[in-house]
């Protein structure tokens, strides 16, 4: 017979990878990069050179452990503390995504189909959705009621009683270039809940048409217009931001992505291979999970709330500068990406969040208890701590 095989816990070296030798070697380079003596608004904000000392603290059992006893083998282990980064630690990255991802499947999500829809926005609205939560959330908003109004306007006209919806949002901040593009991936219930007497039902319903993901790309673009034109985001003018009420941290994020703040009203409608766009905002919404497949669920969840790059991604050229294989190459054909340690590093800046910045976000009208009689309510998750869209 065959000896069973023990799986053992193999601690990882985070000073061998190449990222943890990029920081500690490149750091104070990398900072003295974001220095202007002609300005009062330079430097690294603070939460991102915090992100990046603590990344270089991550994994490290010098910089503090747990000490764990195992009661099987009667041994001990020392676990070393994680730094817990939203950005730019890899290791973190990956260990948020699997518990997200196990979470949703098992606490979450019904075993109902499930339907994912992508709203890139404008290339120019970039920098004011990296750095203002409000701009943000108000997309979220807009987006996910928009799909919602879709979803109960064909129920009702199925003659479905109190049609329900559920969803939860992603927001990613990153290409697959490490370019910073504030985007949604939305895990939307591709069907509602009709509340019957014998209880609520699920019922599915069909794909969205072209003419469906145009309706929702208008539909956002014109609360978005309306809303920035309100604020004072929406200008002609190259002075834009100048005028706009930014805070310096505000500024650090949109002057250094040197984008204006508006929309670009000449791009109207425009019908891709597998998107729709109006103004500039394109909706696609092709990948779908059955019901009763488990596995296709999670790897949704895992794709959606993946962090943006992984170790093994990362080589170094022979002339020092940093190499990043691209997972899919991209539409142009490019495999990869080779940048400057220094231009790396600023890449992977631009990715750290605001402190209390929103990560993914639910909407959905989730089911009591049968003991309760079975009835449909409104709100967040109640595992959920973040906000849902429509209270941020």
């Amino acid at each position: 017979m065959c000896a069973q095989a023990v799986s053992e816990y193999k601690p990882r070296k985070p000073e061998s990878g190449i990222l943890h030798r990029l920081v500690s070697t490149h750091f104070d380079e990398f900072v003295e990069s974001f220095e202007d003596a002609d300005s009062c608004e330079s430097g690294l904000p603070t939460f991102v050179r915090k992100e990046f000392e603590e990344f270089l603290d991550c994994g490290i059992l010098e910089r503090g452990f747990v000490l764990l006893f195992c009661d099987r083998c009667q041994r001990e282990h020392a676990l070393a503390f994680s730094c817990k980064g939203r950005a730019i630690c890899p290791s973190c990255g990956a260990r948020r995504m699997q518990e997200t991802a196990a979470h949703l499947v098992d606490d979450v999500l019904p075993d109902v189909a499930l339907r994912q829809y992508v709203l890139s926005p404008p290339f120019e609205l970039r920098g004011l959705l990296a750095c203002k939560r409000e701009v943000l959330a108000k997309m979220v908003n807009f987006f996910v009621r928009a799909i919602f109004e879709q979803l109960t306007t064909w129920a009702r006209c199925q003659g479905l009683a109190e049609p329900k919806c559920g969803a939860v949002t992603f927001i990613q901040r990153f290409t697959k270039t490490l370019n910073i593009s504030p985007h949604l991936h939305v895990l939307v219930l591709d069907g509602v809940f009709a509340n019957e007497e014998d209880g609520p039902r699920f019922v599915e319903c069909p794909a969205p048409t072209n003419r469906d993901l145009l309706s929702l790309a208008q539909t956002v673009f014109k609360k978005m217009e309306k809303f920035l034109a309100k604020s004072g985001y929406l200008r002609s003018d190259s002075d834009a931001l100048e005028e706009a009420s930014l805070t310096p941290l505000e500024r650090w994020y949109v002057r250094g992505l040197a984008e204006p703040s508006m929309l670009s009203p000449s791009r109207i409608v425009d019908v891709k291979s597998t998107a729709i766009e109006c103004g500039g905002f394109s909706v696609h919404a092709q990948v779908r999970v059955a019901q009763g497949d488990r596995r296709g669920r999670e790897r949704l969840c895992l794709y959606a709330a993946r962090p943006p790059f992984a170790e093994d991604q990362l080589r170094m050229s022979g002339d020092g500068r940093v190499r990043l294989t691209l997972r899919r190459p991209a539409k142009n054909g490019q495999g990869a990406i080779v940048l400057s340690p220094v231009q790396f590093l600023r890449r992977l800046a631009w990715l750290v969040p605001p402190r209390r910045s929103i990560r993914f976000a639910t909407r959905a009208f989730w089911l009591r208890p049968r003991k309760c009689g079975a009835r449909l309510f409104q709100g967040p998750h109640p595992l959920f701590s973040s906000p849902s869209p429509s209270r941020t």
